[in-house]
This record gives structure tokens, C-alpha cells and sequence, in this order.
């Protein structure tokens, strides 16, 4: 009885509508109308074109008691498809029927995040902490994959997302700082020698002479034409001590007043330790036993005789840079009279410097003894042909010799701008060696001054004295 009062109504409501105009207003009831049909009827009454793209299930029902015009009949529509899961769109003039595209926030799922900079060991903990705090009321579960460096999330799509912000925060390129190394060995008798020879006074064995002879000696560094220095990246003070240093190690060099034993260089990640080791591997009897049948067997022990240099570099900006430095020498001291096995010294520096792009820091006071032969001679005089021998001595001495270490930070952003800091320093080095020649021609200069100077006042003197010679 209900069915056929429904379909009742639903006739005379289909012939109030075929004879209404679309513009007039019309009044509607329904019960268990398909939404197919509600389609039909609105598509006639607001006198569009309205293609259904998905199958629309569903019925529908609606009782009003006042008339609706036809736009209110199409925002009737666009509720009970809404209700039902679908929308209504207007493309090029007609109307579309499509089936509404919801998020499922709810749904699990799971990423996989490869890192490309930074260490899975290093990044997972820090999510770890995080979901004890920040995700402490979210269901995000995190894993780390040590063979392909990667992240698995598992968990809803809002908090994998608010994680990948935070990997992709701790996951951007890390600066890196190529570090060069001079490790120098300077002779305290060949120092004072030079000091001799060129008239230098305050000369010693200490690392403080080589850094302050080049910013004492002519002033080579003032001499750089000002348009190079925008050739390089570094800050023109800094470039200055640079090459001082440089031409004044060139000089010292030239002169064997040291020996560069070695120039490593090593690229640092930041603020992770690096070690640079220059040595040799010796062999140390450590035992003997005789056999019955009165054969002798050695038993040795081998062990690094060197310089370790341990370097944990902290970039606080593009032109600083805080290096953590320890340097490690370990040696043998040469055998006494019946002694079978040497012993072996350690000595140890460690210290934090900040310095800036492109500055050295020198290390030393890691002395040890040696014996050497000197030659010295009375400048000028032993330069006399034949009679020059007079006036030179050659003799076995006791020797001290500093080893001096030479660190330069030089900071790399990215790793793209590596080439460039390397043809930087190719251009540093030939400086250096420039301004080392202009160097040994200042003191050479001076040196001669002070001889004719020397001569001038001796001259006074005898004057003075009535002794005075045209």
C-alpha cells in the first residue's frame, strides 16, 4: 500500500514538472526518490546538460512545504550528493557528476627515506627522541636500514610528513674543511746561523720564528698588487699572513734551516675527528732464548714511531672555523752503550683554536736532541778567494731540533666548491714562492746596508781618533 502511494506521488510530481516552466517555482515531495532521478529532474528544471561520470547509487527523500525555484533545487542537489559522496562540477558548460576524492588520514602507510648526506646511525636517534616527546600521542613507528642508509616511517600520512620535515631539516649537505699540514723540523744551530748571515737578532728554536719572520721581515705581503686579492675568497688580512708565511717557509727551506718532512692533507667532515699519521713501523727486541743446542731466537715487537695528528674542525660560519687539534710524537732515543732495547719517548699537544678562513695555527715545542755537523764562517770574509777558508770552521754540536706543525683550515661549503678552494691554494703556492725570492732579495738589501753602515761609523771612529784615511 506505501509502495503505491509513493509511486503516486512520484507521478503527479514527474507531470507537475514536465508542464512547469524551468523559471517557475515549484513545489516538491518525495519519498525513496533515486538520486539518478533527482538528476533528471533538476537537469530539466535549471535547463543544463548534467553527465554523469560514476554510477550514482542512493535514494533520497524530501518533504517541503514551500515552493523552490530552480536554483534552490539545484543546491538541493548538490546537498543530497554531497551527503552521499559525490560532487557536482561545471566543466566547459556542463555540469559533471563525479564521485568525491577524500583523504584517508586514518590509513596507515609506510615510506621509505634513503638520506643522501647525513649517517642513518646519526639521524635515527633523534627521531627516537622526538616520537618520546613531539609524537608521544601518535602512532609513527621509525626503523633505519644501515645498508641502503635509510629511514622506514610507518604510521598515518600527517605525522609521516610532519617527520620527513624534520629528516629532510637533519638530512641537508654538511660543510666540509680541507685541512693542509706542514710538518716541519727546524734546527736551532741552522736558525741562529741564518741570523748570523743575514744580521737577524731574536732568532730561536721556538715556532714563533717562523710566524713572526715573515710578518717582520720586508713586509712581502704589502707588496701584493690589491687586484688579486679578488681572486681568491678569502679576507685580505688573512690572505696577507698567508702568503708571508708561505715565502718566509719557502725562504727558511731554501736556506736548510728547516726540513718539510711532510705536507698531508685531509678533507673533514664537520665536526667529525680525522687523523692524519706520518711515521714508520719499527721493529723492538723485546725477548731472547738460547736452545739446548745453543741456537739464539730474537722475539720483536713492532710499534709506530711518528706523529699523530688528531683534527675535529667546527664550522661556526663561512670565515670560522674551531679546530680541535691533539698532535701525538712518539720516538726512540738512540741506544746507550750495551743497551739492547731503546726507549721510546711520547710527547703530546692538545688545544682548541678558533681561527678563520684560510688561517694557520702553528704547533710547537715537540723538541728533540740530535747531534749534526755545523759549518759556520764570518760573513764577507769567508767569501774571499783562497784566504775565505780562514774564516770558516766546520765542527760536530749538539743540536736542537723543534718540530713544527702547520694547520690550515680551509672551509668547503659543498662539495661542488672543492675544485675551487683547490685552485685557490695552486695559486696561493706560487705567490708564496714569488714573494719567498722577494723576501731573500730584502735581506740580502739589508744586509748590505748595515755593512756600509758598519764601515761608515767605523770611519767616524778613526776620524774621531785622528786616524783618519782618504
Amino acid at each position: 500500500m506505501n509502495l503505491r502511494k509513493s509511486a503516486l506521488s512520484f507521478l503527479l510530481m514527474i507531470q507537475t514538472l514536465l508542464y512547469s516552466s524551468p523559471s517557475e517555482k515549484i513545489k516538491i515531495n518525495f519519498t525513496d526518490l533515486s538520486i539518478q532521478e533527482l538528476i533528471h529532474i533538476t537537469s530539466k528544471q535549471i535547463d543544463k546538460n548534467i553527465l554523469i561520470i560514476d554510477s550514482v547509487q542512493g535514494n533520497v527523500d524530501f518533504v517541503s512545504n514551500q515552493q523552490l525555484n530552480p536554483s534552490e533545487l539545484f543546491n538541493l542537489l548538490k546537498m543530497v550528493l554531497e551527503s552521499k559522496g559525490y560532487a557536482i562540477k561545471l566543466d566547459k558548460g556542463i555540469y559533471k557528476v563525479i564521485q568525491k576524492q577524500t583523504k584517508n588520514n586514518h590509513k596507515k602507510s609506510v615510506e621509505i627515506i634513503s638520506l643522501n648526506n647525513a649517517d642513518v646511525e646519526t639521524v635515527f636517534p633523534v627521531l627516537e627522541e622526538l616520537l618520546q616527546h613531539r609524537f608521544k600521542n601518535k602512532q609513527l613507528f621509525v626503523s633505519k636500514d644501515n645498508s641502503s642508509n635509510a629511514l622506514v616511517l610507518l604510521g598515518l600520512q600527517e605525522d609521516i610528513a610532519l617527520a620527513k620535515e624534520i629528516i629532510t631539516e637533519l638530512d641537508h649537505e654538511k660543510y666540509q674543511v680541507y685541512v693542509e699540514a706542514k710538518i716541519v723540523e727546524q734546527s736551532e744551530l741552522k736558525t741562529k746561523s741564518l741570523g748570523l748571515k743575514y744580521g737577524l737578532s731574536g732568532l730561536d728554536v721556538s715556532g714563533n720564528t717562523i710566524f713572526s719572520l715573515g710578518a717582520n721581515l720586508g713586509g712581502v705581503s704589502n707588496a701584493v698588487n690589491e687586484s688579486i686579492f679578488s681572486l681568491f675568497s678569502f679576507e685580505t688580512k688573512t690572505l696577507q699572513s698567508a702568503i708571508s708565511l708561505g715565502a718566509t717557509l719557502n725562504f727558511l727551506n731554501e736556506n736548510q734551516v728547516i726540513d718539510i718532512v711532510s705536507q698531508p692533507s685531509i678533507l673533514c667532515m664537520n665536526n667529525k675527528e680525522s687523523i692524519i699519521y706520518v711515521g714508520e713501523t719499527k721493529s723492538f727486541q723485546t725477548g731472547s732464548t738460547t736452545t739446548d743446542g745453543g741456537t739464539t731466537n730474537n722475539s720483536f715487537q713492532r710499534e709506530d714511531i711518528g706523529l699523530t695528528l688528531k683534527i675535529k674542525p667546527r664550522v661556526s660560519n663561512e670565515q670560522k672555523v674551531v679546530l680541535d687539534i691533539q698532535a701525538i710524537q712518539e720516538d726512540a732515543k738512540e741506544l746507550q752503550q750495551g743497551q739492547v732495547n731503546p726507549d721510546t719517548t711520547k710527547k703530546e699537544v692538545k688545544t682548541t683554536a678558533i681561527v678563520s678562513n684560510g688561517e694557520s695555527v702553528i704547533l710547537g715545542g715537540l723538541i728533540k736532541n740530535k747531534q749534526t755537523q755545523v759549518n759556520t764562517e764570518v760573513p764577507i770574509l769567508s767569501d774571499i778567494p783562497l784566504l775565505g777558508n780562514l774564516f770558516k770552521d766546520t765542527k760536530n754540536a749538539k743540536d736542537r731540533i723543534n718540530l713544527v706543525v702547520i694547520l690550515t683550515p680551509y672551509i668547503v661549503p659543498s662539495s661542488k666548491n672543492l675544485t675551487q678552494v683547490t685552485q685557490e691554494l695552486s695559486s696561493l703556492k706560487a705567490l708564496q714562492k714569488k714573494f719567498a725570492k722577494k723576501l731573500e732579495e730584502n735581506l740580502q738589501e739589508e744586509k748590505t746596508t748595515t755593512a756600509v753602515n758598519s764601515v761608515k761609523v767605523h770611519q767616524q771612529h778613526l776620524q774621531q781618533l785622528g786616524l783618519a784615511y782618504e
